[in-house]
């Protein structure tokens, strides 16, 4: 008889399945993403061929298609932002440099990039930082969502009341060390779990719960996608699945390449069991028509296959570009082919989905970005004691993404320079700082006068036109 104990069981069990599941396809995106997809591909192959596998997977390809489009979308922070802390006291220039190094120590550039980058592998990842008590410096660890589990908020579903994520490796050789040990973040507390199969804490370490100096979970998520009504987004993997298919198909080229590339000597009506030397020197001799009835038809010759493999790594890097520009990018910002492209302002718009994309990204990860700061500060404070200064609770932080340039080439730069001089927008002087940035605005204004008395006095005082240039 079926008992609502038994429905909570089963309820129970298919949501840790599902949570499991969750993390799996995680962590396989994250495997294609560093490159270590032959154990994945081998699995799809037995499952694409079960009969043939073994003679195909010698042949295995594995593109990096994952990593190459994924670095291109996650492209907010290739020049590092600008981060400064401000309050007007005495102290606050050395604040600033204490700020700042702590930043540099942190590598905090460093994991704003690799953020992005799995922002939009996984679509949310988050940063925590934790004292590094060796090295006397804050540390940032990243939690993807393979190594992360949550308590959700019964009110709000997109917001954890407590995150548990994997502490250490995934694996000891060396070590007798259990690797089901998580790290426990609650508002009130910080500790290290012992967690059993259904994920679920069965023992707190003893002697490693510690109070949470931070008045909230000091994990900062950034997430590409918009939560709804759970707090991992509901998404696929199409850039990875996507990946896989290229896999296959440059795997069964290969196999086309070697089987097929290359002319094949077929026989006919000779002994199986006798080996045939051939080369520009031997002779094979044939069986001839007074022979048996079997062998008068004997035939030797090279047969040369017909298989167009241009034509099908030509659809094989078509299928690439068309992956990518589902996932954002336009085919000229994938190829990179800037063949066609005579002006910065036509590779701006080959990378206009970027440029939108990392647009949203900017208000959507500003205030973590801010909140993931504040936090550092205060983990500094609470752990070095005497050895540095501490930050004051009011301390206000100014943070600003910065872009990257688009080159452009010097005809390009001169005519729009030409073109902000006519509009008023800029003044000579401006234009010879922005050529020559080393300069200070007098000493622009200095050359910028320097100039035109040169111009005048080759001219007779009339200045110099561009009549005069032509006829030169």
């Amino acid at each position: 008889m079926i008992n609502e104990q038994m429905i909570l069981s089963a309820k129970t069990k298919a949501k840790v399945q599902t949570e499991r599941e969750r993390m799996l396809e995680a962590a396989i995106a994250i495997d294609f993403y560093n490159g270590r997809t032959s154990y994945h591909m081998q699995e799809v192959l037995r499952y694409v061929y079960p009969h043939t596998y073994q003679d195909i997977e010698r042949h295995l390809a594995t593109s990096d298609l994952t990593r190459s489009i994924i670095n291109k979308l996650g492209s907010l922070f290739l020049a590092p932002p600008e981060c400064e802390i401000f309050k007007g006291n005495d102290q606050m220039e050395k604040l600033n440099e204490q700020f700042k190094q702590m930043l540099a120590d942190a590598e905090f550039h460093k994991k704003l990039i690799a953020a992005d980058r799995f922002s939009e592998l996984v679509r949310k990842v988050g940063i925590v930082p934790r004292w590094h008590s060796a090295d006397n410096r804050v540390v940032l660890d990243i939690i993807t969502p393979d190594i992360c589990t949550v308590e959700v908020d019964p009110e709000d579903p997109t917001k954890a009341i407590a995150v548990y994520y994997q502490i250490g490796q995934d694996q000891d050789t060396w070590q007798n060390k259990p690797v089901n040990i998580f790290g426990k973040w609650t508002k009130d507390s910080y500790s290290r779990v012992e967690m059993n199969d259904d994920l679920k804490p069965i023992k707190t370490i003893p002697g490693s719960e510690i109070p949470n100096v931070y008045g909230a979970i000091p994990i900062v998520w950034f997430c590409t996608l918009i939560e709804t009504n759970s707090f991992w987004v509901e998404h696929g993997y199409p850039v990875v699945m996507g990946n896989i298919d290229v896999n296959i198909q440059e795997t069964d080229f290969r196999v086309g390449m070697s089987y097929q590339a290359l002319a094949l000597l077929a026989a006919k009506g000779l002994d199986p069991s006798k080996d045939i030397v051939i080369g520009a020197t031997r002779i094979v001799h044939l069986p001839d028509e007074t022979e048996t009835a079997q062998q008068s038809n004997s035939m030797l010759e090279y047969i040369t296959p017909n298989t167009d493999l241009k034509a099908i790594q030509e659809i094989i890097n078509n299928n690439k570009v068309a992956i990518a520009k589902e996932a954002g990018l336009s085919s000229e910002a994938f190829s990179q082919d800037t063949a066609n492209i005579t002006s910065g302002y036509q590779l701006k718009l080959t990378e206009r989905s970027i440029l939108e994309n990392n647009d949203l990204k900017k208000e959507i990860f500003r205030p973590e970005i801010v909140k993931l700061l504040k936090y550092m500060m205060t983990c500094q404070n609470t752990s070095t004691g005497t050895e540095k200064m501490a930050y004051p609770k009011d301390t206000e932080i100014y943070f600003n993404y910065m872009s990257k340039d688009i080159p452009t080439s010097p005809m390009e730069k001169t005519q729009n320079q030409a073109n902000e001089k006519a509009l008023g927008t800029k003044s000579t002087p401006d234009l010879i700082r922005e050529n020559n940035p080393s300069l200070t605005q007098e000493d622009a204004i200095a050359e910028a006068q320097r100039i035109k008395a040169e111009e005048t006095a080759l001219s007779g005082g009339r200045g110099i036109t561009l009549q005069d240039l032509e006829a030169e």
